[in-house]
């Protein structure tokens, strides 16, 4: 085994709602073009991928592929991936099915996405007879292993007359649930948002996995700017006094697992300002913030009279995120009172979560 895994190492090393405040066009500060990351659940096949198909580093199905591609075999080695289906008959890719319906119990169908429905990117897994492989993730008897995240031990070699595993015994989950399964796989280990996806109006972020919460009196995020640049506002109107406000703008999940040194940046700039909304930005692992009660502040700067003028732009400074792991959102949350009349609006801009090499 170790023979064929320095073949692999030298291979790789070769190939390598609507507010009523008047929105503003504001100048825009020149930013770097990057354009926005997929989520992917695993990482793609490069010189630093050091995975050697233990427990530890198991290989994915990309790697299981390509050793097949160079004619290497592999006994007792690791693997990881989705298991989006099985195979009926004995005809290979015919056979694919992407559903637990009618499902046979001797092999599953492993993707490196959770959502994939492409058998050219599926390898196939032998579940051997009288087996606890078997006996446990067999679709015909557990359909919950559906989009479950798991790692498998066995031979890569031919299998259905693709490179597959065959021999498989032993595996493990890499997570709790199906739920959390997903949640990995739709994180994201690098985001750039300037809000160009989205039109100017928009009272919802559009974005895929971008969500926003209200709490108390109702106020929104819009989506402002022009046809050459965009950026996300909100602000806060009420005929009432001293009545409480708050809305979260959420980020999709971030996977600081798969990241060595993330970072995160934005900018901000407010106008009419009041002295009674603020802006601060939160770190937090689950979905609704409303409901966790205290919560990890970051320490950036926000725009304010203090430190700029209105309706100018202000970076926030690069946010060390080292210290917190897993899955984890980010949230910016504009809360205050109100005063009778228009509020402060506050602008966001430029949101970008890099892992510095």
């Amino acid at each position: 085994m170790r023979q064929n895994i320095l073949y692999l190492i030298i291979y790789i090393t070769l190939c390598g709602g609507v507010c009523s405040c008047e929105r503003m066009d504001i100048p825009v500060q020149d930013e770097e073009g990057i354009g926005k990351e997929e989520s992917t659940p695993l990482p793609e096949i490069g010189e630093d991928d050091t995975r050697d198909g233990s427990l530890e580093a198991p290989y994915t199905v990309a790697h299981v592929q390509m050793l097949g591609r160079e004619g290497i075999e592999i006994t007792d080695a690791w693997i990881e991936g989705f298991i989006v289906g099985w195979i009926s008959g004995s005809h290979y890719p015919a056979g694919a099915r992407f559903d637990a319906m009618s499902a046979g119990e001797t092999n599953l169908l492993l993707a490196d996405s959770i959502y994939e429905h492409d058998p050219a990117r599926c390898i196939p897994v032998q579940l051997p007879n009288n087996s606890v492989v078997r006996d446990t993730l067999n679709l015909q008897d557990h359909e919950a292993n559906m989009r479950r995240h798991v790692r498998l031990k066995g031979d890569i070699t031919s299998y259905f007359n693709v490179t597959g595993l065959k021999k498989t015994d032993n595996y493990k989950w890499t997570s709790t649930s199906a739920l959390e399964d997903e949640l990995i796989a739709t994180s994201v280990t690098g985001l750039y948002e300037d809000f160009s996806e989205c039109n100017v109006g928009d009272t919802l972020v559009t974005l895929k996995n971008w969500r926003t919460r209200v709490r108390y009196q109702p106020n929104h995020w819009v989506v402002g700017g022009n046809m050459y640049e965009r950026y996300v506002s909100i602000c806060h109107t009420d005929t009432f006094t001293n009545r409480p406000y708050e809305c979260w703008l959420i980020t999709p999940p971030i996977n600081l697992a798969r990241m060595k040194n993330p970072y995160i940046s934005f900018t901000t700039a407010y106008d009419n300002w009041d002295g009674k909304a603020e802006l601060m930005v939160f770190i937090f692992g689950e979905k609704d913030p409303v409901k966790l009660g205290l919560l990890p502040r970051l320490d950036v700067l926000t725009a304010n009279p203090t430190q700029c003028g209105a309706r100018q732009w202000l970076p926030s400074g690069e946010i060390d995120l080292h210290s917190f792991s897993g899955i984890q959102y980010i949230g910016f949350r504009y809360k205050g009172k109100s005063t009778g009349k228009d509020g402060t609006t506050f602008y966001i801009d430029n949101i970008r979560l890099v892992d510095k090499k």
